[in-house]
């Protein structure tokens, strides 16, 4: 099942899937009407970014990725370098930024990281 994208998703690393963390969080950060400005949402997305690669999700973990995942991503960006509540604790955007990297995932799994960034 998983051989069709060993040139795309499979060969995704850390740092690459740390990045689409970032991007897709956010995106739905400043997207999303309540207080969070940009910087905020910078400095969350660098934070999710951290945890997703401190947690080891590589494009092999996004086949895989649970709602319980993205808690637990959420409450180690909680502890990066001293942040604050992270955006990832509150199930709205759990269920929102995952639905977001399925997506994505679905839509390029079959190309390489160099081509989808």
């Amino acid at each position: 099942e998983e051989l069709p994208y060993k040139d795309g998703l499979l060969s995704w690393t850390e740092e690459n899937v740390g990045e689409l963390f970032a991007c897709i969080a956010y995106k739905h950060l400043t997207s999303v009407d309540d207080a969070t400005d940009n910087e905020e949402a910078g400095t969350q997305a660098q934070e999710i970014k951290v945890a997703a690669r401190n947690e080891g999700i590589d494009g092999r973990a996004l086949l895989h990725l649970t709602i319980e995942d993205m808690k637990q991503i959420g409450e180690t960006a909680g502890v990066v370098a001293g942040g604050g509540e992270c955006a990832l604790s509150q199930v709205g955007h759990r269920i929102s930024i995952l639905n977001s990297l399925v997506a994505f995932r679905d839509a390029h799994a079959h190309e390489p990281w160099d081509r989808v960034k």
